[in-house]
């Protein structure tokens, strides 16, 4: 499953190739934040973690890729999830 990472207004700032279930770490807890590949997120507080959760489980279980668009937090190196496309 491949997994991109886009700004908010569309423009490609990374992508998470060959991700397999057991890459995402985190994102089991009732916490905001998980990582993929040692890159980390942070959940939109418009997204229920279980929404998430759902989504990304559906995803690997189809084998398709999914886009997050993103807010990218430099203090904390982070990725804030503002909205998803499942391609």
């Amino acid at each position: 499953m491949k997994i991109t990472i886009r700004s908010y207004f569309g423009m490609e700032i990374d992508v998470i190739d060959d991700t397999i279930l057991s890459d995402i770490k985190g994102l089991s807890t009732n916490y905001s934040h998980f990582s993929i590949k040692n890159k980390s997120f942070v959940i939109s507080d418009s997204f229920k973690i279980e929404k998430i959760t759902n989504i990304l489980s559906d995803r690997f279980e189809e084998n398709k890729d999914i886009t997050f668009f993103v807010k990218e937090e430099k203090k904390d190196c982070s990725y804030n999830i503002l909205a998803f496309y499942n391609e």
